[in-house]
């Protein structure tokens, strides 16, 4: 169903082949010896998983991934972690590839003085195991270490040690001399004692007892920079790991519930065809996709490739995974019916295992309390990262080609020209801006010859690839960068110079780019919105002209439009996407009527056009006659993509920060939980946003399935817009801007502008159903 690895990661060629070799024999080993009908038999062994298996995986080299090369592992990082476990989560293997070879083996991997334990592990011979929550390596070390002789003995209590009863080494914090210091400690260790608490999978962790258990001198592994080095890679490591698993045991389960609600049936359907539940079913999917989008940022951070601090790229990937697993486990089995409910049915595998990966790393609330900083920004990420210096503002490259120019320098030279440039009254303003308010704008950037970045050379654009297009539109929404009435430069420009006649563009793309006209678009009727192939707007055909009748409302720039770019319906007894053609109508003549549409902000964003017999050259008709759903659609993808923008709600979070500050609400524990997880919401938003803006720097198209990046951006929106109300208190009905300890913030723009966002471009409701439907591959 999803993409077997991280969409967005960087790789050499070499990396890439190897990571493509080692995800095609993971599926072959996990399709061929580990079906999950062997899962009622094994939970009910000590230990619940095979150790044929383990010791299959040993041979494969699956216990060495993080291991260095020099010490006889594969090296090869998270990217391959990533790899492995999802297709071990899809299984719902029970063998502990996370919590035991990849968190014991990244450990053991950091301390020079582990060779002897390190081939014990990587023999599978030898079962390893040790906490897995940060707090029991700082400020819950339960275990005191005393010296005696010229070994150690240690004392204390462990709480729910993972997999402790099936282990037979355990790698421990404890505290020696002030200081914590890393202890091997065997199972059968004189002093201890042991209390097994079964789990829902049949595993078993344990509370373990230490009364004067002797270690020797060799038994401490390491301590002080070297211990906290190795900790910190090793949890992030298991971290992804136990992530990566969760993703693919969601994507699994996700598959079998559409398998069954493609074959179910009642009231003469299938199960899958009803809206509801598909509806529920396209969340499935988009969570899932939220915690990959995380994944991915985590395997950057921890391979190296990316500027995100790692300790929150792996908190954010476990903390997705636990959330998408548990709203993934609780669909699944509803989605079943009462069938889900039951021990015969497989779906329960994946629940009792979902419960336990889920808990042994803390759940979802254990990563927001492990990073106290999370929701007020203190953390590094990618936005922050350095940039190279700007070329000069008044820079030319040769034969004006700035797709010669690297992207980190285009980057930066954008971004100095914007701040320099842009009016500061102007940067996140809270409504539409008129053209005679933003008209300077433009003509700077025609100055500067950047008024049509998209557009090419010969037509007075900047000819820009699609990786520095998106560069472009990145800096320009980072500076909040108030839109003009661009329309038409950025839709029937690119329309024209595909589907136009030399005429057409001719006369039209010169006066667009200097704003001399200004369009608006005309697709929308009352009848006819998200579903706008039920258009009745009818142009019939008098000689040389159509004559076009009817209604278009929801125009955006309405007022200060000078043209309009029209889909209308030319032939009313074909199916109705193939009767629709595209028209280009000036709307100075007789028989056009334009009326405002005042919003619940007391302001013109959209107006409604009335079109009453106007008549239309026929050299006006762009492309083909009937052919003008293609048209249309073209365009749709990319303005999916750009709807779903993670920079609307970079602001918001950045302003309910601001309050939050103000108001006193940082110490408000209640608030500052909700804050964080909006906080992590927004930064899985950006991580997906990369994926796509990945596929079209390289020149692709986005899929279908870019409507979800459209939803959970304006989802995200509207749940920042009722926080920031919520945080003003009393101010939260305030027009206009108020100051809250020196920042001015009109807290009411973003709700009034949150409401239309998942209805335009689309309501969300459809685009749940396109992906129902050409994602997912459920019924009508």
């Amino acid at each position: 169903m999803l993409t077997a690895m991280p969409t967005n990661t960087s790789f050499n060629d070499t990396d890439a082949d190897v990571l493509a070799m080692l995800h095609d024999r993971v599926v072959d080993y996990c399709t061929r010896a580990l079906p999950r009908t062997r899962l009622r038999e094994t939970r009910q062994r000590q230990p619940p998983f095979e150790l044929v298996k383990w010791r299959e995986m040993a041979k494969l080299g699956w216990l060495g991934l993080v291991v260095p090369e020099a010490e006889d592992g594969l090296g090869l990082g998270a990217a391959a972690v990533a790899a492995v476990c999802r297709e071990l989560g899809r299984v719902v293997a029970g063998e502990p590839m996370a919590e035991s070879a990849i968190a014991c083996g990244a450990l053991l991997g950091g301390c020079d003085a582990a060779g002897d334990e390190l081939r014990a592990l990587l023999s599978g011979a030898t079962i390893f195991t040790c906490p897995l929550q940060i707090r029991a390596w700082r400020e819950e070390v339960r275990l005191v270490a005393r010296r005696d002789g010229t070994g150690y003995l240690l004392d204390g209590v462990l709480d729910d040690l993972p997999l402790a009863p099936d282990a037979d080494r355990w790698l421990l914090p404890a505290r020696l001399a002030g200081e914590v210091a890393l202890f091997v400690v065997r199972a059968e260790s004189a002093g201890l004692s042991s209390d097994p608490r079964p789990l829902a999978d049949g595993s078993r962790d344990a509370q373990v007892s230490f009364s004067a258990v002797h270690c020797t001198a060799k038994d401490c592994l390491a301590e002080g920079h070297e211990l906290e080095r190795a900790v910190r890679r090793a949890l992030a490591l298991s971290g992804i790991a136990a992530s990566a698993y969760l993703i693919g045991l969601c994507e699994a389960l996700l598959d079998m519930t559409l398998d069954y609600l493609r074959t179910r049936r009642q009231f003469g359907r299938a199960l899958g065809s009803f809206q509801a539940l598909q509806h529920r079913l396209v969340d499935m999917y988009l969570h899932s996709r939220l915690s990959n989008a995380a994944l991915a940022t985590a395997v950057l951070a921890c391979d190296g490739e990316g500027h995100a601090d790692l300790a929150l790229a792996s908190a954010r990937a476990r903390y997705r995974a636990c959330a998408t697993a548990t709203m993934v486990v609780r669909e699944a089995i509803q989605l079943h019916g009462a069938i889900g409910y039951t021990e015969q049915c497989d779906v329960s595998l994946y629940v009792q295992r979902a419960l336990v990966m889920t808990a042994r790393y803390g759940g979802a609330r254990a990563e927001i309390n492990a990073l106290p900083a999370l929701a007020l920004g203190q953390f590094g990420n990618d936005a922050q990262a350095a940039i190279p210096a700007a070329l000069p503002n008044d820079y030319v490259p040769p034969l004006g080609d700035w797709n010669g120019v690297e992207d980190r320098v285009f980057r930066s030279t954008v971004r100095q020209w914007i701040e320099v440039n842009y009016p500061a009254e102007l940067r996140h303003v809270p409504d539409q801006l008129r053209w005679t308010e933003i008209r300077e704008w433009h003509r700077r950037l025609i100055a500067r010859g950047w008024a049509a970045p998209a557009w090419p050379a010969e037509y007075g654009g900047m000819g820009l690839a699609p990786n520095k297009m998106l560069i472009f539109i990145e800096e320009l929404e980072r500076w909040g960068v108030a839109r003009a009435p661009d329309q038409g430069i950025v839709m029937i420009g690119p329309i024209l110079i595909e589907y136009g006649t030399a005429e057409q563009r001719a006369r039209y793309l010169r006066a667009a780019l200097t704003g001399e006209q200004i369009w608006c678009q005309g697709y929308s009727e009352p009848n006819a919105g998200s579903d706008l192939a039920s258009l009745t707007t009818s142009a019939v055909l008098d000689g040389d002209e159509f004559v076009v009748n009817g209604q278009k409302t929801w125009t955006t720039h309405g007022l200060d439009a000078t043209h309009m770019y029209c889909l209308v319906r030319t032939d009313p007894t074909v199916k109705p996407q193939a009767g629709i053609s595209f028209l280009l109508i000036d709307l100075d003549q007789p028989g056009v009527t334009v009326r405002p549409i005042v919003n619940l902000g007391g302001h013109v964003d959209f107006c409604e056009v009335f079109l009453d017999n106007v008549r239309v050259p026929r050299a006006n008709l762009v492309g083909p006659l009937n052919q003008g759903w293609t048209i249309a659609k073209s365009l749709l993808g990319h303005e999916r993509l750009f709807v779903g923008s993670p920079k609307l709600c970079q602001h918001a979070l950045h302003q309910l920060r601001e309050l939050a500050q103000a108001r006193g609400l940082v110490r408000d524990p209640i608030f500052m939980d909700a804050l964080a997880r909006i906080t992590l919401d927004v930064l899985d938003l950006e991580a997906l946003y990369g994926e796509y803006a990945s596929i079209v720097k390289q020149g692709g198209s986005p899929g279908a399935d870019v409507a979800i990046l459209k939803i959970w951006s304006t989802e995200t929106y509207v749940r920042l817009s009722e926080m920031i109300l919520e945080a003003a208190g009393q101010a939260g009905a305030v027009r206009g801007k108020r100051d809250f300890g020196g920042a001015r913030i009109d807290v009411l723009s973003h709700f009034y502008n949150a409401r239309p966002a998942p209805i335009y471009a689309g309501s969300n409701e459809i685009q749940r159903n396109i992906i129902a439907k050409q994602v997912l591959g459920l019924p009508s």
